[in-house]
Parts: C-alpha cells; structure tokens; sequence
C-alpha cells in the first residue's frame, strides 16, 4: 500500500512538469515569424505603418501568447493659428526643444472609427489565417493581438508637423483574442470562417480601471531604479502593466546604463561622464549579477503590497535591459512569482532568500548569428 501512495505522489507531481515542457528555441522562432506576418499585414496600409517599432510577442504559459502592437501615432487634422511653444523633451539625453502647438483638433472620430475598422481587418485575417503558425500552444491558450493607449499624437499643418506627448485618459485601447481550439476547429474545417470570426472577442474602451496597489508599485520601481537612486541600471519611465484575468499582472520596465555622448558615456549610476566604449561595456557586464539580485529583492519587498492578485496568479516583471553588444548580458530578463509566495514572505512565513528562490527567471539573449 506504501509503495502504491508513493507511486502514486510520483506520477502526481511528475505529470505537470511533463505537460509544461516547452521547446523555447522552438516558440521563440515561431513568435518571430508570427510577429513578422502581422508586422507585415500593418505596414500594407500607410496609415497604420509602425515606421520601423516592432511587436512584440511573449508566451504565457497557461494563458497563451500575447502580440503587443508598438506605440503608433494618431494623425490628426489641427487648425494651427498663433500658436503657443511648449517645450518637448527628447531622447535619453532630455535635449530641450520648442513647439509650436494648437490643440483644435478636426474630425478625429472619423478617422479613428476607420483605423479601428481596419486594425480588426488585419487582426482577423492575421488569427484566422496565420496564428495556427505558432506550434505548442494548447487547445485552452489564447492568441491576443493588443495595443496600449499610448500617448504619442502626431500632427500635421501649415508646413510644420512633430509630436507631443498628452496624457492617456482620452485614447482607446483594442484588444482581439481567439482561443487556439476555435482557430484549429477552423483549420480543421469543422467551423466556418464566419463562425471563427464570431468567436474572435474584440474590445474597444478607454483604458482599463486603475488599480491603486499596482499603480503604486510601478512608481515604486521607477523610483527605485531612477539614475539617483540606483546602484546598478537606471530607467526614466513608469513600468506600463497589464493586468490578465485569470493569470496575474505584467510590469514592462525598460533600463539604461548610460547615455552617449558622442564617442564617450556618461554613466549617472557610477557619477563618470568621460567613459569609452570598452570600459563601459565591463562596467555594465560587472553590474550585471547585481541587477538581477535587486530586482529579484524588489519583486518580493514591494510586490507583496499587491493586493490586486488572488493566490494562484503571478506578478511578473519583463526587463528589457540596457544595450551592451557582445557583453554576454541577456537582451531580455523575464522574472514571475505566485502571489501565494509574496503572502507567505509577507506574513514570515517564508525568508527573503526563500522566496527570492521562488522566483521563475527566463533569460533570452541577442541573436549572434
């Protein structure tokens, strides 16, 4: 009978790390292709052209793979009188330059409503004709094609045209999502196409409800990581975040190590500004190990003041790190956590470095070829 209940608790907990195997090498090279199809189904139209921003794409497992459409510009029509300067900051380096600017804006809902239009005409023909390229997703995973409410407008008129950035209260955000049985069922042809469409859920609606514990711990990374504070890579923007029923919440935190400065770097985190080409790049590869470290220890610190997440969902953080050609650093760090982890350390149930071990790290490093 012992025998039996140990086999048993074997085959128990062997069979779920059978069923999560997934050949990365494999689904990084089928997101690729995926995300050059769509990129290419975009760009056919001038007016929704991405102007050289790539999708990105991640896979979650459990939950399915998620296309993220890159910040594209609204184009607007605007009367431009006398107009006011505003001053615009550019870049990495904060260079300062005047605007002039009018916010009279003419006839943007119709030219929205046909964007829209044509933004669900390519996602259809994308899921319906070409998602089934994305081998190993299971029959309950989902194929979701987004954009975030960006901020960037784009404007056009007597003779002068730039871009300003406003605040994201007024945009819409579109999101379209299949599960992979119904494109499947399609393929299959035990459905119709009409019938896969209808299947597709499509959202159009201003940006989701704020939540106030996740909002927060963005500023908290942000602040964290700003060049005065931290001690390793630094980032001049709040994490954005996502937020997936069933399955937890996405933080995408950009970081630097320097800014250039013609043939030198200024490094704030290390107070130089007179750093070449190769002592830059030892620099950042030394920093490396402790990066990785902080952020493991400021997910678990402050991640447990989540109290959006239920117990089985996970907060993840996807890094994209500063540029360093040839400096054997990942191009990517991807760092996901139960909520049930952040409860346990938060009630002491559990130590700092225990629950640092909990933490899933998938790294993904520059293609060489």
């Amino acid at each position: 009978m012992k025998k039996l209940l140990l086999y048993a608790c074997i085959l128990l907990f062997s069979l779920p790390v059978v069923a999560q195997q997934i050949d990365q090498t494999r689904m990084d090279r089928d997101l690729e292709v995926a995300k050059n199809v769509l990129q290419t189904l975009f760009n056919q139209d001038r007016n929704m052209m991405f102007w050289g921003r790539n999708i990105e794409a991640v896979y979650l497992e459990g939950y399915g793979v998620i296309f993220t459409l890159p910040d594209n510009f609204s184009y607007l029509s605007i009367k431009m009188p006398k107009m006011p300067k505003m001053t615009v900051f550019e870049g990495e380096e904060g260079h300062k330059r005047e605007v002039f600017m009018d916010l009279s804006v003419l006839e943007n809902d119709s030219i929205d409503n046909e964007k829209m239009e044509e933004k669900k005409e390519a996602v259809i023909t994308f899921l319906a004709d070409y998602s089934d390229l994305i081998g190993q997703l299971k029959p309950d995973e989902k194929i979701k094609v987004h954009n975030r409410a960006n901020d960037n407008v784009f404007y056009v008129g007597t003779g002068r045209h730039s871009s300003w950035s406003m605040t994201s209260s007024g945009l819409e955000k579109f999101s379209a999502e299949v599960n992979k049985k119904d494109v499947t069922a399609y393929k299959e042809g035990k459905i119709s196409r009409k019938e896969l469409v209808n299947r597709i859920t499509f959202t159009t609606s201003e940006p989701v409800e704020i939540h106030q514990d996740l909002e927060l711990f963005a500023i908290i990374v942000k602040r964290l990581y700003s060049p005065d504070l931290s001690e390793t890579y630094f980032t001049d923007r709040t994490p954005h975040y996502e937020l997936l029923k069933d399955y937890g919440v996405i933080f995408y935190l950009k970081t630097y190590s320097s800014y250039s400065n013609n043939d030198l770097y200024r490094m704030p985190v290390l107070g130089r500004s007179d750093v070449n080409l190769e002592e830059r790049n030892k620099k950042v590869t030394e920093l490396y190990p402790q990066f990785e470290k902080s952020i493991k220890e400021t997910m678990i610190e402050y991640g447990r003041t989540i109290k959006t997440l239920k117990n089985d969902e996970i907060l993840m953080l996807k890094v994209k790190l500063t540029k360093c050609d040839g400096c054997g650093i990942p191009e990517t760090l991807e760092l996901s956590v139960l909520k049930q982890v952040l409860s346990q350390y938060d009630q002491r149930k559990l130590s700092l470095d225990k629950a640092m071990g909990a933490i899933k790290v998938k790294k993904t490093f520059k293609n060489t070829k």
